[in-house]
């Protein structure tokens, strides 16, 4: 009877740990599908989100590679009606290259990106000989010095301003300093067959002296007009803007009053500036 009792008791038990772990197996088996359903969707989260920020770099990444494309600018070509342009002259023409200079090295424009070939003393009468052959003037090109045709050709001017003369009339008679001129602007146009000149007239003085007068200075420039008009060049009457109501070379454009009259201040370049912007651009 003692060991049937013992045994029915120890049945209870059994059921009893039976159904703890029972219950435990179940709560086990619950915690599993929860944490599979949990990390299962943590871990879907987690590849969305992954997959969202690739996809988000991915946009910006365009993004800035469609700003980097709407951002490049090209600069436009100039179309200054200066650029490609070569001043050609004597030392008024070396007095504007300075002015010129100056001007551009204080960020201002000037003149667009002209460039210049002028020498003191030069004319269309001793730039033609050989180089080097006695009181000839020839200007310089990175250094050498050579004839006006040829430094044009290397320059690949399109337009040629020239301002000569001053060295001409006071030396040689009015017909030889225009053949002179001719055969000048005929070297220029064979070696520069698409170059476009232009003939500036010979500036006004601040005083007479000998045959440097104002009166000859006048008369060469109707010369030169004419000669443009023969020839189909264009006459630029940079004389009309340097002028006072006698004649003369208006006394603050002067640079060098006290000697020979005839060199421009900064007052005066700019003066000669702005009349070739007003006169030149205006038939661009």
């Amino acid at each position: 009877m003692r060991k049937y009792e013992i045994t029915m008791k120890n049945g209870k038990e059994s059921d009893v740990i039976l159904k703890k772990l029972g219950y435990i197996s179940a709560m086990v088996a619950v915690l599993l599908i929860f944490s599979t359903l949990f990390f299962g969707c943590s871990s879907k989260d987690e590849a969305e989100t992954n997959e969202t920020k690739k996809e988000n770099n991915q946009t910006v990444s365009t993004s800035e590679k469609t700003t980097e494309k709407t951002t490049e600018v090209t600069e436009p070509e100039s179309d200054n009606f200066f650029d490609g342009a070569v001043f050609v002259g004597d030392s008024v023409t070396l007095g504007l290259k300075n002015y010129v200079t100056s001007e551009r090295n204080q960020g201002r424009e000037c003149l667009g990106n002209a460039k210049f070939l002028a020498e003191g003393s030069m004319s269309y009468s001793n730039t033609l000989p050989e180089i080097g052959a006695k009181n000839s003037i020839h200007p310089r090109y990175n250094g050498t010095e050579m004839h006006i045709e040829d430094a044009l050709a290397l320059m690949n001017a399109n337009k040629v301003f020239i301002m000569l003369g001053m060295n001409d009339f006071c030396i040689y008679p009015e017909e030889q300093a225009m053949a002179n001129a001719k055969e000048c602007t005929d070297r220029i146009k064979e070696k520069n067959p698409d170059i476009d000149i232009y003939i500036e007239s010979v500036t006004p003085a601040l005083f007479d002296s000998g045959k440097f007068s104002n009166e000859n200075i006048n008369k060469f420039d109707v010369a030169l007009k004419n000669f443009c008009d023969e020839n189909g060049y264009t006459y630029v009457d940079v004389a009309s803007a340097m002028k006072d109501e006698n004649g003369i070379l208006i006394s603050s454009y002067c640079g060098d009053p006290g000697a020979k009259g005839v060199h421009m201040s900064n007052i005066g370049c700019k003066a000669w500036v702005d009349y070739l912007n007003k006169i030149c651009i205006e038939e661009k």
